[in-house]
């Protein structure tokens, strides 16, 4: 049997490495796994050797390109036929309509995966996409929030978060050893919303916390907006964007604080990250469900409101000046590790394909 696991991108981002740990929870004797990006651009991801790579070398950037469009269908559809496909895992809701629309007539099983937060998408998108997730054979979310958006479907649902892999090091340091910064990373967009923590951060250095740095990675459109805004606050010297840097947490597992900023999320897999690395979190709540759950509704992060400047500066403040507090966090947060095992995590997703095997 021959399972198509259909990215985005192979670029810096969560998507990527769900698409990666997929693929190689998947994998099995009887089972030949191809992990498809849309795009041409350079694996930055830990992939099995045992999963076969392809690119359908579409660009993302050109929304209206029709006759890109049908290309990239008919490179999906040939490659469904060469491969011999019967089962497609479509991360993302965009992804199951490509996968829908290239299989008309092949007879091909499709289990859609929403990544985000369904409640952003207009009514108009909303009808758009359960014309084609009524065709899908399941839908698999990551969380409770995204489940209700999606019951009044008549196809099979099931919830499975992303995992928690402790990846570097072994022996993570406490509050008391961390560098005097503060990080944070995503894709350079509206949504992720960067501008709320420069602003937010660059109180913090005018009440008197000079010594710590920001460190935001990741690369995208708001990149030219954020610098400039960097270089109208007098940031420069205090706030760094890295636009080069794939694994995040194997320089910064020592951080002082990690910040997600939010507008919209799903399941962040960076939140996931900083938390099992122990490093104190800071989260809007934002819409979608995943943030909060996570956070076990404050237990494990401070958990502030939605584009609030003012509570994200608090936040921060707060957590350098009690380090107790910050330990506090750190350790509790490190419960995600169980919460999401990776072994879990795997089992359940191995189990959703074989009910369409």
């Amino acid at each position: 049997m021959s399972v198509v696991v259909l990215i985005p991108r192979w670029g810096m981002g969560g998507i990527s490495k769900i698409g990666a740990f997929i693929s190689k929870a998947i994998l099995s004797n009887n089972r030949k796994v191809i992990c498809c990006s849309l795009v041409n651009d350079n694996i930055s991801v830990d992939l099995s050797d045992k999963v076969n790579c392809y690119n359908l070398g579409f660009n993302l950037s050109k929304k209206k390109d029709y006759i890109g469009k049908i290309q990239l269908l008919y490179k999906l559809r040939k490659l469904y036929i060469c491969e011999d496909v019967e089962l497609v895992v479509a991360l993302g809701i965009d992804l199951a309509r490509i996968a829908y629309w290239a299989s008309k007539g092949l007879h091909i099983k499709i289990i859609a995966s929403e990544r985000g937060n369904p409640y952003r998408y207009s009514e108009k998108d909303k009808k758009k996409y359960f014309r084609v997730l009524k065709h899908c054979n399941c839908i698999v979310v990551q969380n409770k929030v995204a489940y209700e958006y999606y019951k009044e479907l008549g196809v099979e649902k099931y919830v499975i978060g992303n995992p928690a892999e402790l990846r570097f090091p072994e022996k993570l340091p406490t509050c008391f050893e961390r560098k005097k910064n503060i990080v944070s990373c995503g894709r350079l967009d509206y949504d992720k919303n960067f501008e709320l923590l420069i602003r937010a951060f660059s109180q913090l250095v005018r009440m008197g916390y000079s010594e710590y740095q920001l460190k935001i990675y990741g690369n995208g459109t708001t990149y030219q907006t954020l610098s400039e805004l960097i270089n109208t606050l007098n940031m420069n010297a205090h706030i760094q964007i890295i636009t080069s840097c794939h694994n995040v947490f194997r320089y910064e597992y020592d951080a002082g604080i990690f910040v997600l900023p939010s507008r919209s999320e799903g399941m962040p897999n960076a939140l996931i990250e900083a938390l099992s690395l122990g490093i104190p979190c800071i989260a809007t709540d934002c819409p979608g469900g995943g943030v909060r759950e996570l956070l076990e509704n404050g237990e494990l992060g401070v958990l502030i409101p939605d584009n609030d400047e003012q509570k994200l500066c608090q936040a921060m403040k707060e957590l350098i000046d009690n380090p107790k507090l910050a330990e506090h966090y750190g350790r509790k947060g490190k419960i995600i590790l169980e919460k999401l095992n990776p072994n879990n995590i795997a089992h359940k997703w191995n189990w959703v394909v074989q009910q369409y095997e």
